[in-house]
C-alpha cells in the first residue's frame, strides 16, 4: 500500500476580529412574509393525513394523552396534530414519548411541540407560578397557551386525569382527543385561523419512531448491545436491524427570539434546533426535506448529515456544490443512509452561512457505550447568536473580519441582559436532577465562530465519547468543545447536600472569539422541587482555543494497523488574502475554493469529466487507489485557530501542536503502526501549530475537507478529496443516484435562472 502525506502552510495576514457599533435590526421595520414564531426543538407524534376544515376546528386534538405513552397513529385518529405521551411525572417516559425533561419549566415548555399547544399541567408542577410565558395555579392548573400565542394547554388534575382517560378510551378511532380542560369543562382554546400556520409544517412531519433498547442494554449494563458490544468492531460489523426510520424535514423563514428578542430566522418544521434524528445502530435512516424558503430569499439548501461516514453513499452527503446542486426552493430532496456508526452528531445545511440562521438539529444513532448511565437527556446544542442575522453579518466577516456577536443560546435558549435587569428578555436551560441519578448528556458545538470550555459548577464530567467514537472515560471538570465537535458526556447528580441550584456554563473562548454576553451563556441545573437561582462558582480555567489533551482520547476499538510501503508528499500552501472586492479569501493547497452551485463535482465525474479539467478553484486532491493511508499535515503561522473537518471518514490524529511540524515521513508511519491514537472527524489546527492527520481510502466519493468556522468555509477555506475516481459512475449508476443528481441539478438551474441568483461565496 502507498501512502500521501499533504503540507499545509499558511502566510501572515492582519484578518482581525472587530467589535461592531451596530444599531439592532427590527424585524417590524422590514417588509417580509407572513411568518410565525416556533421555539425549540420539535417532536412530532403523529402526521396530519388531511388538515381539519374550519367548522371541524372543536374536532381538533390540541394534545394526546395517553398512559402508555405511545403515540396515536395517523391511521386510528383523523386529523390528530400533536400531543403528549404519557404523564409528565413519569419522567423518563415523557422524555421518550417527545418530551426533554420532566422539571416544571420543561413540562410546560413541552407545549412548544411543534411550537403550538400542549403544555402539561399536574399535582407534580403546581408549584411553578411563572413557567416560561405560561403560567401554572392550584385554581387553575392550566397552562394559558401564552408561549409564543399558540399554547393550548392541557390541565390534568388527579381527577382529571381519570377522567380524560375515560373519555379517550371510549370514543375510539372518531375520538379527536387532547381538549384542554379546567374542572372537566374547559373548551378548546384556540380557533382555527391560530391553527392554520402551524398545520402545513405538521402535515408533512412522520410519527416519532419508537425506539427499543436492544436486549442488554440497561442502566447497568450500557456496554451491551444485543448481541453485540462495546468492544465490537463498528467499522467492519454493523447490526442488520432491517429497521428504517423515516423523517419529513420543511425549511422556512420564521420570526423567532430565542433569547427573547425578535428577528428572522430559518427553521426546520418551525424550530430551532430542529428535530433529532434518532435510529438504533445498523438502522436505514430516510430524510425527505423540503425547500419551503420564500422566493424573496433566493435561497437553495441542502442537508448534511454531519460525522456520518455515507460509506458508499457519497451522493447522501448533502454537500452542495460537491455532491448535489442546492435543492431550490418549492422542490424536495430525499436522503438515503445507512447509520453505521454510533453515539451523537448533528446535522445542518451545507449551503453559505445558511446554518446559522437556524438550520441544524441533532443525531441520536443508539448503542453500547462505554460507562453505565441511568437517564439519557439527549443533545445539547451550544451556540452563537446575534440579534443580526449572519447574512447581516457576512459582508462585515469578508471585509473587515469576523464579527463580534452579542449572544450565545444553550439548546436554542437564552436571556438576554443581567440577571436582575428588568429589560433582561429570555428565559435560561433548566433541568431537574434526581440526587444519585447519572445523566448522558450529547453535546453539540454548533457556533458559526465561537470555541466553547463547557461546565457543570461543582460537577464533574466524565467523556464517553468524542465525534461517534467511544472512548475509554475520563473524569474532568472543564471540556474544551471546538466548533462542530460533539462528546458524550455522564453528569452523576451528587450534589445536592451542597445546594439547590447550580449554574451549566458555555463560556466563549477569548483567545479566538468574543462574545458580547461571554459570562452569561448559562443554564440552570435544580435539585427536587427547588426553583432558586444558582449562586455557585465555577471552575477555574485558562482562556485558550485547544482540544481536550489527546492523551485522554483513547477509542475503545482499535482498527488501524500500517505498512512501510511508499510515502508520496504533496506540498499545499496555505495563504489568506484579499480579493478585487477586498474581501478575504483563504487559500488551501494553493487554491481559494470556489465551485459553481449548478456544478457539482459528482456531475463532472457522472458526465466523465477527467481531473484534470475541473476549475483550479475547486481545489481537488486526486486519490485514486484503494485501502491506502493518506497523511495531511497543516501547518499554520498565523495567531488563528481553526477546527478542521473532514467528511466521509474519521480520521487518526498523528499529531497536534504549536510550531510547525518536523517529523519524518517514516515516523508518521510507525507512529500509526503502533499506537491507538485519537480518532474523530473535527480537530483544532493550534493558532500557529500544525495539525497531522490520517485517513484511510475506503470509501469511492467527492470529500471536503474545510474549518468549520461559518466565515472561514465561505471564505474559501476549503478543498475536496476525489477518492476513487475509477468506482464513482459506478457508484452513481448502479445505487442509483443518478437520476436524482440530474433532477436536483435541473431543478436548480432552472429556478437559478429564472430567479438571477447569484452566488456570493465559495460555493460550499
Amino acid at each position: 500500500m502507498s501512502r500521501r502525506a499533504a503540507r499545509l502552510q499558511p502566510s501572515h495576514s492582519n484578518h482581525l476580529r472587530r467589535r461592531r457599533n451596530r444599531p439592532h435590526t427590527n424585524p417590524n421595520d422590514i417588509p417580509r412574509p407572513r411568518v410565525r414564531s416556533i421555539p425549540q426543538q420539535v417532536v412530532l407524534p403523529v402526521r396530519i393525513a388531511t388538515p381539519p376544515h374550519r367548522e371541524q376546528r372543536r374536532d381538533f386534538a390540541l394534545g394526546i394523552f395517553h398512559e402508555e405513552r405511545m403515540p396515536v397513529p395517523p391511521e386510528s385518529v383523523r386529523d390528530v396534530l400533536v400531543g403528549v405521551g404519557g404523564r409528565a411525572v413519569h419522567e423518563a417516559e415523557f422524555v421518550r414519548a417527545g418530551g426533554r425533561s420532566g422539571n416544571c419549566q420543561d413540562r410546560v415548555r413541552e407545549g412548544r411541540i411543534c411550537g403550538w399547544f400542549l403544555g402539561v399541567a399536574d399535582e407534580a408542577a403546581v408549584g411553578c407560578c411563572d413557567c416560561s410565558n405560561g403560567t401554572i395555579s392550584e385554581g387553575s392548573k392550566v397552562v394559558d397557551g401564552g408561549i409564543r400565542g399558540y399554547m393550548i394547554g392541557l390541565a390534568i388534575s388527579v381527577v382529571e386525569r381519570e377522567a380524560t382517560d375515560a373519555i379517550a378510551g371510549n370514543r375510539g378511532d372518531e375520538l379527536h382527543v387532547g381538549f384542554a380542560f379546567d374542572k372537566l369543562r374547559r373548551k378548546a382554546l384556540t380557533e382555527w385561523d391560530t391553527l392554520e400556520p402551524p398545520l402545513a409544517a405538521a402535515t408533512s412531519t412522520p410519527p416519532k419512531s419508537n425506539h427499543t433498547i436492544c436486549k442488554g442494554n440497561t442502566a447497568t449494563t450500557r456496554q451491551q448491545w444485543c448481541t453485540y458490544d462495546i468492544n465490537t468492531d463498528y467499522t467492519t460489523i454493523v447490526p442488520d436491524t432491517g429497521k428504517t426510520r423515516e423523517y419529513y424535514f420543511n425549511l422556512e423563514q420564521i420570526t423567532a427570539a430565542p433569547d427573547g428578542r425578535e428577528r428572522f430566522a430559518l427553521a426546520i418544521n418551525g424550530s430551532i434546533p430542529g428535530p433529532t434524528i434518532e435510529a438504533n445502530w445498523g438502522d436505514t435512516v430516510i430524510v425527505h426535506v423540503t425547500n419551503s424558503l420564500p422566493d424573496s430569499l433566493k435561497n437553495g439548501t441542502s442537508i448534511h448529515f454531519h460525522g456520518i461516514r455515507q460509506y458508499n453513499t457519497n451522493p447522501m452527503d448533502g454537500v452542495v456544490s460537491i455532491t448535489q446542486c442546492p435543492t431550490a426552493p418549492g422542490s424536495t430532496i430525499t436522503y438515503k443512509w445507512r447509520a453505521m456508526q454510533y453515539g451523537s452528531s448533528w446535522y445542518h445545511s451545507h449551503i453559505g452561512v445558511q446554518t446559522w440562521e437556524g438550520l441544524f438539529g441533532g443525531i441520536v444513532i443508539h448503542g453500547p457505550a462505554s460507562q453505565n448511565y441511568d437517564e439519557d437527556l439527549g443533545v445539547m446544542f451550544l451556540n452563537d447568536w446575534d440579534i443580526s442575522t449572519v447574512d447581516e453579518l457576512h459582508e462585515e466577516a469578508q471585509t473587515v473580519g469576523p464579527p463580534t456577536l452579542d449572544n450565545g443560546l444553550i439548546n436554542g435558549t437564552n436571556v438576554f441582559g443581567a440577571d436582575g435587569d428588568a429589560n433582561q428578555t429570555g428565559w435560561r436551560w433548566n433541568t431537574t436532577f434526581v440526587e444519585g441519578t447519572s445523566y448522558r448528556l450529547r453535546l453539540v458545538n454548533a457556533a458559526i465562530d465561537t470555541h466553547f470550555k463547557f461546565m457543570v459548577d461543582n460537577h464533574t464530567l466524565t467523556v464517553i465519547a468524542n465525534d461517534l467514537v467511544p472512548i475509554q472515560p475520563y473524569e474532568t471538570t472543564v471540556l474544551d468543545i471546538a466548533i462542530a465537535q460533539r462528546y458524550d458526556i455522564i453528569i452523576t447528580a451528587n450534589q445536592a447536600s451542597v445546594s439547590e441550584s447550580f449554574w451549566l456554563r458555555a463560556i466563549p473562548q477569548e483567545a479566538c472569539a468574543e462574545n458580547e454576553s461571554a459570562t452569561n451563556i448559562k443554564g440552570i441545573i435544580y435539585y427536587g422541587n427547588s426553583t432558586s437561582p444558582p449562586n455557585t462558582t465555577g471552575h477555574a480555567y485558562t482562556d485558550s482555543c485547544d482540544d481536550e489533551d489527546p492523551s485522554n482520547l483513547t477509542p475503545i476499538v482499535n482498527p488501524l494497523s500500517a505498512s512501510a510501503s511508499p510515502f508520496y508528499t504533496v506540498p499545499e500552501p496555505v495563504t489568506l488574502a484579499r480579493n478585487a472586492q477586498n474581501q478575504f479569501r483563504w487559500f488551501l493547497n494553493g487554491t481559494s475554493m470556489r465551485v459553481d452551485w449548478a456544478d457539482p463535482s459528482l456531475l463532472g465525474i457522472y458526465g466523465n469529466q477527467t481531473l484534470s479539467t475541473f476549475a483550479n478553484t475547486s481545489g481537488i486532491v486526486d486519490l485514486p487507489s484503494a485501502n491506502e493511508w493518506v497523511y495531511v499535515v497543516i501547518e499554520t503561522v498565523l495567531p488563528i485557530p481553526h477546527p478542521i473537518h473532514l467528511h466521509g471518514h474519521d480520521f487518526v490524529i498523528i499529531a497536534q501542536g504549536a510550531g510547525a511540524y518536523n517529523s519524518s515521513a517514516e515516523n508518521l508511519i510507525d507512529t500509526l503502526g503502533v499506537a491507538n491514537l485519537p480518532r474523530r472527524d473535527t480537530a483544532m489546527l493550534k493558532e500557529a501549530g500544525h495539525l497531522v492527520i490520517a485517513f484511510h481510502t475506503d470509501n469511492p466519493g467527492a470529500w471536503l475537507m474545510h474549518c468549520h468556522i461559518g466565515w472561514h468555509a465561505s471564505e474559501g477555506f476549503a478543498m475536496q478529496f476525489v477518492e476513487r475516481y475509477g468506482e464513482i459512475q459506478e457508484l452513481l449508476e448502479e445505487g442509483g443516484y443518478a437520476e436524482g443528481l440530474l433532477g436536483n441539478c435541473e431543478s436548480w438551474e432552472s429556478y437559478q435562472e429564472g430567479n438571477m441568483v447569484v452566488q456570493e461565496d465559495s460555493g460550499v
